[in-house]
């Protein structure tokens, strides 16, 4: 099990600190890298970046904050839908932030008036469990009963009975090329050029029971977080299985130079093309436990964590 990070450390954290940590141990002399804090009273679960804006949800509610100014905004209402509970965020290609919660979705493309989406307006289920917005403009909302894919101002469900190889939705990646890798209960539901195909334990994987996934375009390899434990990569041909990692893992990140960022209840691991790095003394920050992640275009990695989010500067600009 990963150890648990130092909650002194932790607390003389600021509310949008900006400080250095030690490069990662594939590299080498003294190279810092710049991380910031935006800190939260209670363990961030989800986040979005969008127009200026660090959006955040934690257990009990969510809010924004002005990444230039600092000035912090809690929401009190998002189209009716509840403020508690919110399971993902995500910031689509026209800049507006989409927030998937126990009873729907809700969209605000200026962070004030907020339109709720529900089983009734074309939601595969109310119990939003996971939102991607894909680089086409396609916004891919995950639920227990299927997918719905937002486009053109329509909704369309996706589920086994169209072609996927589960129902149960957990977490969603894409590439540029705009296929689609839906992580289910049934293994890993491809959408690509119209078509569904599917990736399970007849064709490599070590359990159909997927939790995370993630897409590295680098090399352009799929990695995914499968069963209790394990990670699993695909590289096009065929699979590789990296046995008990980690138990429990939340959510899965590659970052430019295709180093895979693993999160979990026990904090954050990583792979750096050789070994797992599991000593919290080797990460950018001290995390206690992390429930998503994210690689924004300029590199960027973006961590939900216990004192709340965590944007690490680009660590390999070249």
């Amino acid at each position: 099990m990963l150890r648990k990070a130092c909650a002194g450390y932790l607390a003389l954290m600021m509310s949008c600190s900006v400080a250095f940590a030690r490069v990662d141990s594939m590299d080498i002399g003294d190279n810092t890298m710049n991380w910031r804090s935006f800190v939260t009273d209670e363990p961030a679960v989800a986040f979005a970046q969008s127009k200026g804006r660090l959006w955040y949800a934690t257990a009990s509610g969510a809010g924004y904050y002005s990444v230039k100014t600092n000035a912090k905004q809690v929401l009190t209402s998002i189209a009716g839908l509840p403020t508690q509970g919110i399971t993902s965020m995500a910031a689509d290609s026209r800049g507006g932030v989409w927030i998937g919660t126990p009873q729907g979705a809700a969209y605000t493309g200026d962070g004030q008036s907020f339109k709720a989406y529900t089983k009734k307006d074309g939601l595969a289920d109310d119990a939003v469990t996971v939102i991607h917005a894909a680089r086409d403009g396609s916004v891919w909302i995950g639920s227990p009963k299927g997918v719905a894919v937002y486009r053109n101002g329509s909704l369309t469900v996706y589920s086994t009975a169209q072609g996927m190889c589960g129902n149960d939705v957990r977490d969603i990646a894409s590439n540029k090329q705009g296929t689609v890798f839906v992580a289910t209960n049934g293994g890993v539901a491809v959408y690509k050029a119209g078509q569904w195909s599917r990736h399970d334990q007849s064709t490599g994987l070590s359990s159909n029971d997927v939790r995370a996934v993630a897409w590295d375009g680098r090399k352009e390899h799929l990695w995914v977080a499968v069963g209790e434990s394990d990670i699993n990569s695909f590289n096009g041909k065929k699979w590789e299985d990296f046995m008990d990692v980690q138990e429990g893992v939340a959510c899965i990140m590659v970052d430019t130079q295709s180093r895979v960022w693993v999160g979990s209840g026990d904090g954050i691991i990583k792979y750096n093309g050789f070994e797992w790095v599991y000593d919290p003394a080797k990460m950018p920050f001290p995390a206690a436990m992390c429930s998503s992640m994210h690689r924004d275009s300029g590199g960027n990695l973006w961590f939900a964590i216990d004192t709340g989010v965590m944007r690490l500067q680009n660590p390999y600009p070249y």
